[in-house]
């Protein structure tokens, strides 16, 4: 898990819209909420590596896991996404 922060969350969408390209495949996107914040993550999966950004709404702060697939391991968008909601994800 790593965080950034940026001057702007338009700086930091340009990050992470590159981040989200650099895996160019299979995509899930959903808001997420939880102790008072609230934002966006987006997971894709390509065939060597899958990231999942996360944003928090009104502040120029993100967040991503990066994982590099081994050549049999096969995961999808969901996985990176289920580990963000039961682990990372604020709570209520």
């Amino acid at each position: 898990m790593t965080y950034i922060q940026g001057q702007s969350a338009a700086d930091l969408k340009t990050y992470t819209d590159g981040l989200l390209g650099s895996a160019a495949g299979d995509r899930v996107e959903a808001d997420w909420k939880g102790n008072g914040l609230q934002g966006h993550y987006a997971s894709a999966v390509g065939q060597t590596s899958a990231v999942l950004v996360f944003t928090v709404q009104d502040r120029p702060l993100a967040g991503f896991l990066y994982q590099v697939n081994s050549g049999d391991q096969a995961t999808t968008p969901s996985a990176p996404a289920d580990y963000f909601e039961q682990s990372v994800q604020p709570g209520e």
